[in-house]
């Protein structure tokens, strides 16, 4: 029986151990690439001030400022849309982040890419967590950094899987294009803590406007960068 030869590929031909994980890990080929921004500073309210007030502030003059400082940071990347949680810090830097675009468009509201409310003060019903409730769960959260240890607290889970699936199919709506999404925080780890299958809710903390990157192709992730900060350190502008 006659055997079947094989050829051997050239070594000019033949996929490197380089290219194979520059593909892996989606630096070459087709991908989407997704620029998660945290918004800027919000203000300090009183602890006197309203439910509401303490659950959805605006952003405060330095807040303003490290917004510009984002948007001309990115003005030069093309988005195929900017997309932002429905509270008014978040949505006010992605505002201002699509004004710097050479054709400004409204950012696209997502209110499942809201900030998780681990006080409830977005339930008029509940009560304020006494401060000894507080210092509990914040020993707690402290040791487990899960979201779960504050009494009001939507579940780690729950968050999670919410935030996931939002970002998820924006990048099935987005194949093969960039796009910008401005939201928290807490997003941004939580996100980043399911696709990545690591425990701690909070495992990183984003700097307000800092710039975070991943990639999704091949129906896998890959992170790119986390913390891009260099458009907040000339003017002294990290904070966080």
């Amino acid at each position: 029986m006659n055997e079947v030869e094989h050829p051997t590929p050239s070594p000019d031909s033949a996929p490197s151990t380089r290219d194979r994980i520059h593909r892996a890990l989606l630096i070459e080929g087709p991908r989407t690439e997704v620029v998660l921004v945290r918004h800027a500073q919000q203000t300090s309210p009183p602890r006197t001030a309203p439910r509401a007030v303490h659950l959805d502030p605006p952003l405060s003059d330095l807040g303003r400022t490290q917004a510009d400082a984002v948007a001309a940071y990115l003005e030069p990347e093309p988005f195929a849309a900017i997309y932002c949680s429905d509270l008014e810090r978040a949505h006010e830097t992605a505002r201002r982040v699509a004004q710097f675009r050479s054709q400004p468009s409204d950012p696209v509201v997502v209110e499942g890419l809201r900030e998780i409310d681990v006080f409830g003060f977005g339930d008029e019903s509940r009560a304020d967590p006494t401060p000894e409730q507080l210092a509990i769960a914040s020993d707690e959260f402290l040791r487990t950094r899960r979201w779960e240890a504050f009494p009001h607290s939507e579940r780690s889970d729950d968050f999670r899987t919410r935030v996931y699936r939002e970002i998820e199919k924006l990048a099935i709506r987005h194949a093969g294009e960039r796009f910008a999404v401005v939201a928290h925080g807490g997003v941004i780890s939580a996100f980043l803590a399911s696709t990545f299958e690591i425990r701690e809710d909070m495992f990183f903390y984003s700097a307000h406007t800092a710039v975070t990157r991943v990639f999704h192709g091949d129906d896998r992730w890959a992170m790119h960068t986390v913390n891009e900060l260099g458009h907040l350190r000339p003017g002294d502008l990290v904070t966080y």
